[in-house]
């Protein structure tokens, strides 16, 4: 009979998941700036939160009697970036900046994704929505390229902006329908005859994190699969990626791209020398989060006039957006005498790099709890893994700590990196 009742609550899960996690998926995105139902009625946006609160509560207490136990290493990690997400929400908030909302949102996300990342086949199901719906937006997003290169034509409409810069209506972008939106104008920077994509988001750099995340998902499947890079899908995938972010032209994720690359050549440097091997995890966050996060900044308040040569640069002709990128210059040498945090002090903008952000906010000490959940996430899921997840973890900090930063106290950063490290514990589990 205990088993009879086990497998119809087992049947009743799997019934209620996939459209769970579609409805979870969504609600996650458009956290993070995928405005999928900015021209819907919100009304359709309201029922589908009602249905997810409802599906994930049926979900996550049918998934008790399932389970009945988490994996320990996972209920240890999960926990350990909830108290991150608190911790920094709660100094946001002496500084000013209430995002207690985000927080608790990014909390519920947190623990529903313990009993998706504990089962194998559900996080496989959970990275492919991901995955899908990302490439398959891509794809269709890349279409209006071939429109403004005069291939193909398109019906497109100017729509209101949403998100950013308010009484800009110079910014608001044009829509294609089903197939996304791109900007209203030629980039300056661009020679050749085309307006940025943006996909569903409010600007191309948000859209960019899309990519990036469904780039991830992507080095996820390949990774929880046992497969290879060196194959033709993989080859397909990454190349549609390439192209699409060819034109979405936005110079933060051209960054986040040369540095993934940097690392992919890191990574199999390190690999190759075996006398290397043995420092592949130092070297690695040292790369990846030392030298960006505070390395490099620090260097350059040493150089003089550095940042007329930032705002005066015409390669990616950035001008006065080069402005939050290079704020902390303002501070000079005083950058380096940072060990608490200010709540009292204006503090300079710093856009796009999470761990000077960080740091220029609450301080050496205070950065500590951030530096040790990195090296904990890169200790689990980079060192000595396949390379596809190594490759999936190097982006999942990429994209948070250089796309943008924000995000990775949204319920987005934990959905992917949760879903990282559970496919870090199960290929663990397989090979223990």
């Amino acid at each position: 009979m205990e088993r009879t009742f086990s497998h119809k609550i087992g049947y009743a899960t799997e019934f209620i998941k996939l459209p769970f996690m579609l409805l979870m998926v969504l609600v996650v995105w458009n956290q993070s700036h995928f405005q999928f139902q900015v021209y819907w009625s919100n009304m359709i946006l309201k029922q589908g939160i009602i249905w997810l609160g409802f599906l994930a509560i049926l979900f996550a207490t049918t998934s008790l009697f399932v389970i009945k136990k988490f994996p320990k290493i996972l209920v240890e990690v999960t926990l350990f970036y909830v108290v991150i997400i608190v911790f920094y929400g709660i100094l946001d908030y002496l500084s000013g900046t209430n995002k207690l909302l985000f927080v608790a949102k990014t909390l519920v996300v947190s623990f529903l994704m313990l009993p998706m990342i504990s089962c194998k086949k559900t996080l496989l199901q959970l990275i492919k929505l991901n995955f899908f719906l990302g490439i398959c937006l891509i794809f269709l997003n890349t279409i209006p390229v071939l429109h403004w290169k005069d291939i193909i034509k398109l019906a497109y409409e100017s729509v209101p902006r949403i998100g950013g810069a308010v009484d800009r209506p110079d910014l608001n972008p044009f829509s294609f329908g089903i197939f996304g939106r791109t900007e209203n104008y030629v980039y300056s920077g661009v020679s050749e005859k085309f307006a940025r994509l943006q996909g569903w988001s409010s600007e191309p750099l948000h859209w960019s994190y899309f990519v990036f995340l469904t780039m991830t998902c992507g080095f996820l499947f390949i990774a929880g699969r046992g497969g290879s890079l060196f194959h033709i899908h993989s080859f397909l995938f990454l190349a549609i990626v390439a192209v699409h972010l060819r034109y979405v032209y936005s110079s933060t994720a051209f960054f986040t791209l040369a540095a993934f690359i940097a690392m992919y050549c890191l990574v199999n440097a390190v690999r190759w020398f075996s006398v290397l091997q043995r420092y592949e995890l130092a070297m690695g966050y040292f790369s990846l989060i030392i030298v960006p996060g505070l390395l490099v900044p620090f260097l350059l308040v040493l150089i003089p006039n550095v940042s007329e040569f930032f705002l005066q640069e015409q390669l990616l002709g950035e001008g006065s957006n080069w402005v939050t990128k290079i704020d902390f210059l303002s501070l000079s040498v005083s950058l380096y005498e940072r060990f608490f945090p200010l709540f009292n002090e204006e503090l300079p903008v710093v856009s796009h790099n999470l761990i000077l952000s960080t740091y220029i906010k609450v301080g050496y000490f205070f950065l500590l709890p951030l530096l040790i959940f990195l090296w904990m996430f890169m200790r689990y899921t980079y060192k000595n893994m396949p390379i596809p997840l190594a490759l999936a973890s190097v982006l999942a900090i990429l994209t948070h700590t250089l796309t943008v930063p924000t995000h990775f106290f949204y319920p987005s950063g934990a959905m992917l990196f949760l879903m990282v490290i559970g496919v870090a514990y199960h290929l663990r589990l397989k090979n223990a």
